[in-house]
């Protein structure tokens, strides 16, 4: 029997809370080792909501795929797998044709019982209370923020992106940033730094290479 561990991460902070992606599969690991599974896998999903639709969730269909009879897919809460009521359904569903279960590294609600599948709901229902008052709560503060006449922005600049209503950072393109910054720093023009940037894999939303114009905005924004 073998053990995949699935992480999620929607935003930077919850790495100060105990939920960043590292803390996650430690804990995960620690629970495979306990209960003598073998580790088969790992699969990571960096700036993804709870809230998304299941068909936008490649690293978590990906995690189910792999998974036999008898294995378990372990999370470090049940939360990681979803915030939507539906989908969770869905995912347990997909997890039971594959012969296989569904682990949660914090101990809560694993049980086969009455009661461990009524904890399992409220633990849902809270997840999805939680991701509706954050949307309400972003949208209560651009509120305040267009009566004071500020802009908004329905785009997010380079290096960000909407999770929930929420702006945080993206990996692949805070990356690009910081060696972009590094190689200003170091004198390099920016044509050199954006031929750089695309030889290193970092293009724009559009797959193409970043341009220089593009590239000065980000820097004159992160000064």
């Amino acid at each position: 029997m073998g053990a995949i561990i699935l992480i999620r991460v929607s935003t930077s902070q919850q790495a100060n809370s105990g939920l960043g992606a590292e803390a996650q599969e430690a804990a995960c690991r620690a629970w495979a080792k306990t209960n003598e599974f073998e580790l088969k896998a790992v699969v990571q999903e960096l700036g993804v909501s709870g809230g998304l639709e299941l068909d936008k969730r490649e690293g978590l269909l990906g995690a189910i795929s792999q998974l036999g009879k008898g294995d378990v897919l372990v999370v470090a809460k049940r939360d990681r797998l979803s915030r939507q009521t539906l989908a969770m359904a869905m995912i347990e569903r997909m997890v039971e044709k594959r012969g296989a279960t569904i682990a949660s590294a914090d101990g809560v609600a694993n049980e086969d019982t009455p009661e461990g599948a009524l904890m399992r709901s409220i633990i849902t229902s809270f997840a999805v209370y939680e991701r509706l008052l954050a949307k309400s709560r972003t949208k209560a503060a651009l509120k305040a923020k267009r009566a004071q006449g500020k802009r908004y922005t329905n785009k997010p600049p380079f290096g960000w992106r909407f999770v929930d209503g929420l702006m945080v950072e993206h990996a692949q393109e805070q990356l690009a940033l910081v060696m972009a910054k590094e190689l200003r720093e170091e004198g390099q023009t920016l044509t050199a730094i954006a031929e750089k940037l695309f030889v290193s894999g970092y293009t724009n939303r559009k797959g193409t290479a970043l341009g220089p114009g593009t590239i000065h905005k980000f820097l004159k924004r992160a000064a």
